[in-house]
């Protein structure tokens, strides 16, 4: 789903769980790479494992999710956005209708 800048405990994003998983939610910690919240505001030295700040979604549904990456990756020292990308692998099942 992508920015929603909602907090995992608001509303909104209660609504979505109702009908999708949360990758974040389901991968498990050992498959969780990179800081635990998705927003940085730019600050180069804030601290990144605030939970609370994680505003940006992976949802997903008939699909299982092998991890769950957040990256704070700089470029030239700076970050390229204010928010940092995230990314999941999966493993989709095809199926064949007959």
């Amino acid at each position: 789903v992508g920015d929603m800048n909602a907090a995992p405990d608001s509303p909104a994003t209660n609504v979505y769980r109702q009908h999708w998983k949360d990758v974040y939610l389901e991968v498990g910690a050992a498959n969780i790479t990179g800081p635990l919240q998705t927003y940085n505001g730019f600050n180069l030295t804030a601290n990144l494992d605030n939970p609370k700040r994680r505003i940006d979604y992976i949802y997903y549904r008939n699909a299982m999710p092998v991890n769950y990456v957040c990256s704070d990756k700089k470029y030239d020292g700076l970050y390229p956005s204010d928010h940092f990308p995230i990314y999941s692998d999966m493993i989709v099942k095809a199926t064949v209708e007959k």
